[in-house]
């Protein structure tokens, strides 16, 4: 949702930072909330919304989850 309000105009976002879960976790926490108008991020969404460092590598995660489930 974020990135096609980006495409509109709408917001700007920045890139995730590089992976650092002791700081990501607790600035995730904090600028959890209201993004645009009737939207909230919580999680990964507020790392994309603000440009803060990653929680996790998505990618292998998404590889693990696939293969053993």
């Amino acid at each position: 949702m974020l990135r096609k309000l980006e495409k509109r105009g709408l917001l700007d976002l920045e890139d995730f930072g590089a992976m650092d879960v002791v700081s990501s976790e607790d600035q995730v926490v904090e600028k959890t909330g209201e993004v645009y108008p009737g939207l909230i991020a919580a999680g990964m969404a507020v790392s994309t919304a603000y440009g803060l460092p990653r929680m996790a590598d998505l990618r292998g995660h998404a590889v693990f989850r696939q293969k053993s489930g």
